[in-house]
């Protein structure tokens, strides 16, 4: 009997083996990729900025703010350190999914990541997560086509009719004005024109 359960008790480790190894293998590849996109990029761009020092969430709250969009490599990084902190502050509902664009592949590999579904707080952080655009850009997250070229001001509409308007000035200020990185032709340019297809990026 006592073999039996030792036998258990280990064939339950085992089915661990393979995720703590996919998950070893995920942190190297987004760190070596992570590295590389670092090392030719400005410094603005690697670096977190201080973008006011007014108090925009009610008194004694935090207001979290996460706007994405399903294909994005960088909305999939995030979400995962975002999802751990948040269970600290309420019970989150998220479920898997690939980044599937060019950008979003790391080694020609999809880049896993998680879509928000809902947040209930516990405490007083207030958690908002918005998806402007499908996996490839070319609709609304809720199949309304967007047309070659439109997908800037599809996004600045949506984030202006979604959220208040301090969250729109704010992006629009610092995505198409204030931060430049290195445009596929060398150049600096707005952040929204570093794919392919100009588009917000996740913020």
């Amino acid at each position: 009997m006592a073999k039996s359960k030792r036998g258990d008790k280990r064939s339950k480790r085992i089915v661990y083996v393979p995720f703590a190894t996919l998950a070893v293998v995920l942190v190297l590849l987004i760190g070596l990729q992570s590295l590389h996109n670092a090392s030719s990029a400005p410094s603005a761009w690697t670096k977190p900025v201080k973008v006011s020092s007014k108090d925009y969430a009610p008194p004694k709250e935090v207001d979290v703010y996460f706007i994405s969009w399903y294909g994005c490599p960088f909305g999939a990084t995030e979400s995962w350190p975002l999802y751990l902190a948040l269970e600290h502050f309420g019970k989150v509902q998220a479920e898997p999914h690939y980044a599937l664009r060019t950008g979003g592949l790391v080694f020609g590999l999809p880049l896993p990541g998680l879509l928000f579904q809902n947040f209930t707080p516990n405490s007083t952080l207030h958690f908002h997560f918005f998806y402007m655009y499908n996996q490839f850009l070319n609709a609304t997250v809720n199949g309304t086509p967007i047309s070659a070229g439109g997908a800037v001001r599809v996004g600045l509409d949506e984030i202006q009719a979604s959220f208040p308007s301090w969250v729109y000035q704010l992006v629009y200020e610092y995505q198409l004005h204030k931060t430049y990185v290195t445009g596929l032709n060398g150049t600096l340019v707005p952040v929204i024109y570093k794919g392919a297809i100009p588009h917000l990026v996740t913020h």
